[in-house]
C-alpha cells in the first residue's frame, strides 16, 4: 500500500470532520426537541438557568391559493399587488427559437459565482 499523499489526508480530515459535524448536528436538534418540551410541559417560553436564557421562538407565515385569491378578487385587484417577474427557461427557449438575440440577453446578465462546496461520496472499490 502506497503512503497517503496530502490530498488523501485532506479527503479523509474532511471527510471525519464532516461525520462529527453531522453528530454533532443531530445531537443539537435533539437537544432542542428535549428543551422545547420541558419548557411548554413547565408552560414557560423561557427559563434562565446558570446566566443562560433559554426562549422559545416560534415563527410562522402564510401560503396563499393564488389562483384562488385571484379569482376572489379580481384579476386587476389582484395584478395590484403581484410583481412581474422573468422566467428563465421561458427566456432560454426564446433564445434557442430565434426570437431573442443572446447577445442582448448578454448584455444585460451577469453570473453569480457560489461558493466552492464539497461533495464527498463512498467510492465503490
Amino acid at each position: 500500500m502506497t503512503e497517503p499523499t496530502s490530498l488523501d489526508r485532506a479527503i479523509e480530515t474532511y471527510r471525519i470532520a464532516k461525520q462529527l459535524a453531522e453528530r454533532a448536528q443531530a445531537d443539537v436538534e435533539e437537544a432542542r426537541d428535549m428543551l422545547v418540551y420541558e419548557l411548554e410541559k413547565a408552560g414557560a417560553k423561557s427559563h434562565t438557568y446558570e446566566g443562560h436564557r433559554a426562549t422559545v421562538v416560534k415563527t410562522s407565515s402564510y401560503a396563499f391559493n393564488e389562483s384562488g385569491l385571484k379569482k376572489a378578487l379580481g384579476a386587476r385587484v389582484f395584478n395590484k399587488m403581484t410583481t412581474a417577474k422573468l422566467d428563465k427557461k421561458k427566456l432560454e427557449a426564446a433564445m434557442e427559437a430565434g426570437d431573442v438575440d443572446p447577445r442582448i440577453v448578454a448584455t444585460y446578465a451577469t453570473e453569480r459565482e457560489g461558493a466552492a462546496h464539497i461533495r464527498l461520496t463512498e467510492s465503490k472499490q
